[in-house]
C-alpha cells in the first residue's frame, strides 16, 4: 500500500472543510424565502432565539412568557424588510440576513443560523419549552 504524502493529506483535508455543510448551506443557488412569510410569526433558531416578528417591525424575545417572574418576554430591538433581505436592530448591533429555505434558515455575514420551527403568533419555541 502507498502512502500518502504530507501535501496529499493537506489537499483531502481542505476539500472537506470547502465541502462542508456549514460551507455549502449558503449557496447562491438556495431557495430565497419571502422574508414576509416571517410577519406575526415566532422564528425559533436552534438553540439561540425564539423572537417574535411583530408587523409593527417590533422584536420580541418571548424568553419564559409574559408571566415568568424573572424572565419575562420583552422587546430586544427592530426588525424591517428590504426586497430579499431581513435586517435586524439590536440596540447598537444590526445583522443583515436572507431567510433561506430548505432547510429553512438565515445567511448573513457573520454566518447561517438554522430555524429550527417558525411558529404563528407570540409563542414559546419547543426546544426552550424542554431547557432548564
Amino acid at each position: 500500500m502507498k502512502s500518502l504524502s504530507l501535501t496529499s493529506i493537506a489537499i483531502i483535508l481542505s476539500s472537506f472543510a470547502l465541502f462542508s455543510p456549514a460551507h455549502a448551506a449558503c449557496l447562491n443557488t438556495d431557495v430565497i424565502a419571502n422574508p414576509n412569510d416571517l410577519v406575526g410569526k415566532t422564528v425559533c433558531v436552534v438553540g439561540e432565539s425564539q423572537e417574535f416578528h411583530d408587523a409593527s417591525g417590533d422584536l420580541i424575545d418571548y424568553k419564559k412568557g409574559a408571566g415568568d417572574p424573572v424572565d419575562q418576554t420583552t422587546s430586544v430591538g427592530s426588525w424591517s424588510i428590504s426586497g430579499t433581505n431581513i435586517t435586524y436592530n439590536y440596540g447598537s448591533s444590526t445583522f443583515t440576513y436572507t431567510y433561506r429555505q430548505n432547510p429553512d434558515r438565515y445567511c448573513g455575514a457573520n454566518g447561517e443560523f438554522l430555524i429550527a420551527e417558525i411558529l404563528d403568533g407570540l409563542s414559546q419555541c419547543s426546544w426552550a419549552a424542554v431547557a432548564p
